[in-house]
């Protein structure tokens, strides 16, 4: 039985040697990005992470957000022109 285990082991690394293992690179479209570890803030992807850019979509997340947070979802608001 140990014979076998062992062949067996020895097959399967001859085989995990022959096969490359694949590397899943982060792909985005986004022109600019950072990926970091909340809690070590260490930066595990950047692409163009310095450049200056406009806030607008970061902006109309965070009204959301607040608007969710703290605001009442069951009322009606009225905006004037």
């Amino acid at each position: 039985m140990t014979r076998r285990f062992l062949c067996c082991t020895l097959v399967v690394l001859c085989l995990y040697s022959i096969f490359p293992c694949r590397i899943l690179a982060v792909e985005t479209s986004a022109a600019s990005a950072i990926l970091m570890d909340a809690d070590s803030g260490r930066v595990l992807y950047e692409r163009n992470a310095d450049r200056k850019m406009l806030i607008a979509s970061t902006t109309k997340i965070l009204t959301a957000l607040v608007a969710i947070e703290e605001g009442d979802l069951h009322d009606t608001v009225k905006v004037s022109r």
